[in-house]
């Protein structure tokens, strides 16, 4: 059974709102690199880096169990 829906948060940054979207839009491999414990890596599944209609693989850590999501680009 898989479970389908939105997940809203919202974070307190310290930087201008340009540095997350290149961090999530483009280079979505450096989130591992800044916050390993929770973000494990990111592949991609179809499609370009940044381009609508790409699907990426993510593996994170939620209430301490490892999980994967599959997230598809769209406008």
């Amino acid at each position: 059974m898989a479970l389908i829906g939105k997940l809203i948060s919202y974070v307190e940054i310290s930087s201008d709102g340009k540095v997350l979207y290149d961090l999530f839009w483009h280079k979505q491999t450096d989130c591992s690199s800044i916050c390993p414990e929770k973000v494990h890596g990111c592949d991609l599944l179809e499609g370009e880096r940044g381009v609508v209609g790409s699907t990426i693989i993510w593996h994170y850590t939620h209430d301490g169990k490892r999980r994967v999501a599959k997230e598809r680009i769209g406008l």
